[in-house]
Order: C-alpha cells, then sequence, then structure tokens
C-alpha cells in the first residue's frame, strides 16, 4: 500500500507524540521563565534540534493558535533562535526584570 505524504506526517507525528509532549511542557516552563511581558527568545539548537522540520511547524502552530508570534531566526554568526512574541498590549506592568 502506497502512503502519502499527510499520513506519513501523521504516523510520524504519533510515532514522536511522547516527546512532542515532553519538548511542550519544556517549552512552557521556558516561557514562564523568561517572559517579560513582551517576548522570550529561545535557542533553536538547544530545543528543536531534535524534531523534523514539519514537525517542528506544526508543533509552533499550536503557540500561534494559543496568541504567540512564532518566529524561527537562522543566524550563523549569532546562532539560531525562536522567537515567541505577544503581539497584544504590553503585560509586564512596566517591570523589566534583568
Amino acid at each position: 500500500m502506497v502512503i502519502g505524504p499527510q499520513a506519513l506526517a501523521q504516523k510520524v507525528a504519533d510515532n514522536n507524540k511522547d516527546s512532542l509532549q515532553q519538548l511542550e511542557a519544556k517549552i512552557d516552563q521556558a516561557l514562564e521563565r523568561s517572559f517579560d511581558g513582551k517576548r522570550v527568545t529561545l535557542d533553536h539548537r538547544k530545543f528543536f534540534s531534535e524534531i523534523p522540520h514539519y514537525l517542528r511547524e506544526e508543533f509552533f502552530n499550536k503557540y500561534r493558535a494559543q496568541g504567540w508570534n512564532v518566529k524561527v531566526v537562522y543566524d550563523q554568526r549569532d546562532g539560531d533562535f525562536v522567537d515567541f512574541t505577544y503581539s497584544g498590549h504590553d503585560l509586564s506592568g512596566g517591570y523589566f526584570p534583568r
């Protein structure tokens, strides 16, 4: 039987379900720890290098659905990173931890 690309992507996602749930917990923890009311920048290599690109995009879409703007920046000089920003009003209340 021939498998289509969407069925294959679903099969791989099902096989990686536990890993993705663990990653989601790590990301949530990093967001809670680092959110300053506007943005959080995470090291792409530390969090996302182990999962395939198409699963990464599906994963980021979950956060986008919750109101985050997620942008992946590939930078040879400074290293790749992922920006999680909030497009609503500033939630920091004027306080920025340093």
